[in-house]
């Protein structure tokens, strides 16, 4: 029951982290979704940190 109310807290721009929790993985705890959670959020991250450096370097080179 936990995990549910914390997934209904978590933002639109992780639904696709909250489907795969819910439907992909077998989530043995609490800290397991925490971990989980904390994983998509860096990827997210990092993800669009290179997005940002990509496209500064294409306004610098025109």
């Amino acid at each position: 029951m936990v995990i549910m109310s914390s997934l209904a807290g978590v933002s639109c721009e992780f639904e696709i982290a909250k489907s795969q929790i819910l439907f992909n993985f077998e989530i043995t705890s609490l800290k397991d979704f925490s971990m989980r959670c904390c994983a998509q959020r860096v990827i997210h991250l990092i993800s669009r940190t290179v997005s940002l450096l990509q496209k500064e370097e294409e306004e610098e080179e025109k």
